[in-house]
């Protein structure tokens, strides 16, 4: 159902308060930047696409959306606690399919990621976890589990050519190339309380929280070598306050590895050919960074999930922080963000809270989806 729409923007320089959150995801976005104190975008939006009055043909269904991927102009958000997978048409909102039922396995799925047209799906279960493999154009499905997979309550994944990884949460990572399952595992790796995986072309980096550093695994060679990024080269911090669990999380755009580090309300973009800093930007409206999201010029951090949380964009090139925007801005009704996409032109947040309780009188406070110009972060629309 869509609530609303084509809303400006109001002051972008608000501080934010803490949050919590259990899995993220991550974003493309791409079109022109609106600086902090620049013009306020009314009406309708410079290269922002009106949203279409077509009647759905599904309902939505967001049940607990935890993750999120984008394949060609459609979205598709796994719903944990509806065991189901939405497809979300990325230009006017509508839902185009809900995938459920024994074809897809799907059990609490908590983390996804695409790749030529094909979903991976992690589905959390214990040592019963499993991974589903499936094409949306054909609702074909593989479910791979067992235990040469490894699988364990999947947090995290990451995808490129013909290799798939996942994060589990007991500190393994699974690594799956042309079909081939390894489980990465033990002191060799220094995995301590790993928060999110990124890879590029044979290299696949796990960000240790509990370590404060970044472990580097190069799969072009057997046994894998290890390089190990540490606080010390590259000035993580990746520590929070007590009682606000923000995780750092990883992403690989362009060559490029950006790390968030919430306690210093900072990203480090790092070269990975050479493991050199390119730069470290700090600015206060990257207050608690946690998923960091990326496309075209910009990269975009989400800020805590909770009660004010936040979206942020950088211009990637010169580090510069454009605006934020958060619950004080505008009526974004951000309430604990999981993860994000761009498709059909805009960027689309997921809310597992929900719209907040000061929502239009239309609102059930169940989970939503904040819809926003991926240039000036306007409101465009949002939907439960």
């Amino acid at each position: 159902m869509k609530i609303s729409e084509l809303v400006s923007p109001g002051a972008r320089s608000v501080r934010h308060r803490g949050w919590s959150v259990r899995h993220r995801g991550a974003v493309a976005a791409l079109a022109a930047a609106v600086l902090v104190g620049g013009p306020v975008a009314t009406g309708s939006l410079a290269g922002a696409t009106p949203l279409s009055t077509t009647t759905t043909t599904c309902s939505l269904g967001l049940s607990a959306p935890d993750a999120a991927a984008t394949i060609g102009k459609n979205f598709f958000v796994a719903n944990s606690t509806g065991n189901s997978v939405t497809e979300v048409n990325g230009s006017t909102g509508a839902c185009v399919n809900v995938f459920s039922g024994s074809t897809y396995g799907f059990h609490d799925p908590t983390a996804e990621v695409a790749m030529h047209g094909t979903l991976y799906v992690g589905n959390s279960n214990g040592a019963s976890s499993s991974l589903t493999k499936f094409v949306p154009t054909t609702s074909t499905a593989t479910i791979l589990s067992g235990s040469a997979y490894g699988f364990d309550n999947p947090v995290g994944m990451a995808a490129t050519s013909s290799t798939v990884a996942v994060l589990n949460a007991n500190s393994t990572v699974t690594v799956i190339r042309n079909g081939t399952p390894t489980i990465f595992s033990g002191a060799t790796y220094h995995f301590n309380v790993p928060t999110s995986i990124a890879i590029s072309g044979n290299d696949l980096f796990v960000l240790n929280e509990g370590g404060g550093n970044i472990t580097e695994i190069n799969l072009a060679v057997a046994p894998a070598t290890v390089t190990m990024l540490t606080s010390a080269t590259y000035g993580f911090n990746f520590t929070v306050p007590s009682g606000t669990p923000v995780a750092p999380q990883l992403l690989v755009r362009s060559g490029d590895l950006w790390v968030t580090n919430p306690a210093a309300s900072q990203v480090n973009e790092i070269k990975i050919a050479t493991l050199a800093q390119i730069q470290k930007v700090v600015d206060s409206n990257l207050a608690m960074p946690g998923p960091v999201l990326s496309g075209g010029n910009y990269v975009y951090t989400t800020s805590p999930p909770g009660g004010s949380p936040m979206v942020s964009q950088v211009t990637a090139s010169t580090g510069s922080v454009n605006w934020m925007m958060c619950n004080t801005n505008d009526n974004y009704y951000f309430n604990n963000p999981q993860a994000g996409v761009v498709a059909g032109g805009h960027l689309w947040i997921v809310n597992e809270g929900g719209i907040s309780a000061a929502g239009p009188s239309t609102n059930t406070n169940g989970p939503s989806l904040t819809e926003m110009a991926t240039g000036s972060g306007a409101l465009v629309g949002y939907f439960t």
